[in-house]
């Protein structure tokens, strides 16, 4: 696990992109998670991975299949 903590305007979003794409190429890391607290930050998150790379979003608006596909 770990945890990206940056305060306004420092770049979290491509930093968490970046770590999330790197992450992602282990092959023991299985999947991803980004969470975020606010429909804003959603959106914003969303919008800007997607820019980054078409599709690299699988978002939900209902949590419980998101906590079942965690595990």
């Amino acid at each position: 696990m770990a945890y990206v903590w940056h305060t306004t305007g420092s770049g979290k979003t491509l930093t968490s992109f970046k770590a999330s794409q790197i992450t992602h190429l282990s092959a023991q890391i299985k999947k991803v998670v980004f969470v975020v607290d606010r429909k804003d930050l959603d959106y914003q998150t969303t919008k800007e991975f997607n820019g980054f790379s078409k599709g690299s979003v699988d978002g939900t608006d209902n949590t419980r299949p998101t906590g079942q596909a965690i595990h």
